[in-house]
């Protein structure tokens, strides 16, 4: 193999790499969706005190 990368390990490198990214993806969207969900909740929260409901 000397200094070159055979094709399969660069294949697999990029294998590992994306496992990587789709966790830290699948991290990232849950916490947006849990912020989101935080914010639907405090909305109606100000609705509700602002005495109108939504």
């Amino acid at each position: 193999m000397g200094r070159h990368l055979k094709q399969t390990d660069l294949a697999q490198l990029r294998t590992n790499e994306q496992a990587k990214v789709n966790i830290e993806l699948q991290s990232a969207y849950e916490a947006i969706a849990a912020l989101h969900k935080t914010v639907e909740v405090l909305q109606k929260e100000v609705q509700t005190l602002k005495g109108g409901d939504k």
